[in-house]
């Protein structure tokens, strides 16, 4: 799915299967042959590369405070993405790469995921409100949600609710 940031990009998810060109007018071409998050600027016809997610990414959403979310098709794994500019606890500062970097988001429980999003809606209730949602086709059939919890260190996790929907068979 593309999705557009907060930022103005178009953001999209790779797999390994596609390998794709990217061509304007106005920049040079570019070959993407990495599985993951990719981001367009429509205005500038800037495309990067944003973090690996593989092998089979399926969806990207962002909340309301413009934090970047991507799944794993295949393994069922979720993660927010994020920028660091400062070396993480327990990281080798001396390595340490300002960029893009993820980290899990919620126990893998559902595999393979379809999709994520995260919900914002007037027609649900607050309770229900930012939460990240998991859709799920084989084996458990149905959409999981998770209520995201946010702290002072700009990280993001996400505790499993109540099932959204589940089709019971």
């Amino acid at each position: 799915n593309l999705v557009f940031g907060p930022d103005g990009y178009i953001y999209y998810q790779r797999g390994i299967f596609i390998l794709e060109n990217v061509e304007t007018p106005w920049r040079v071409s570019e070959e993407s042959g990495s599985t993951g998050v990719y981001r367009f600027n429509p205005r500038t016809f800037d495309f990067s590369f944003v973090v690996e997610n593989s092998p089979n990414p399926h969806g990207v959403s962002f909340d309301k405070w413009g934090n970047l979310f991507v799944t794993d098709g295949t393994s069922g794994k979720a993660f927010h993405v994020y920028h660091s500019t400062q070396p993480e606890e327990g990281e080798d500062s001396a390595n340490f790469r300002e960029g893009w970097k993820k980290r899990p988001l919620v126990p893998t429980t559902v595999r393979p995921v379809a999709s994520s999003m995260v919900l914002s809606s007037p027609h649900f209730p607050e309770s229900y409100q930012n939460n990240f949602l998991i859709f799920n086709t084989i084996g458990y059939q149905g959409i999981k949600r998770y209520q995201l919890s946010y702290h002072d260190n700009g990280t993001v996790d996400g505790v499993e609710a109540e099932n959204f929907l589940f089709t019971g068979t």
